[in-house]
């Protein structure tokens, strides 16, 4: 089993549960759902299965459904140190 799955399973069993806080922002299971299926569903647009995506790992609601849905997606998630230069930096 997948942690989306449970994240689907969730979002049926318990949907106004809180799944996620991070400071004054929160989603229940069924927000969360939504919100990955809905990205997940773009991302399948873009990305090829096993693909590898790099993600600035914030510490926040939008990167953990990013990440979720980019697995969800099929892809490989690489989580990048938030404070990593660009580029264009070095």
């Amino acid at each position: 089993m997948r942690v989306e799955d449970f994240i689907d399973i969730n979002a049926e069993l318990h949907p106004t549960k809180r799944a996620l806080v991070c400071g004054s922002d929160s989603l229940s299971y069924k927000e969360l759902y939504d919100c990955v299926n809905s990205l997940s569903n773009e991302y399948k647009k873009f990305y090829a299965p096993l693909e590898i995506v790099s993600v600035r790992a914030f510490s926040n609601i939008d990167f953990v459904v990013k990440y979720f849905a980019l697995h969800k997606a099929g892809c490989v998630v690489a989580p990048l140190d938030k404070d990593l230069p660009n580029e264009e930096e070095f």
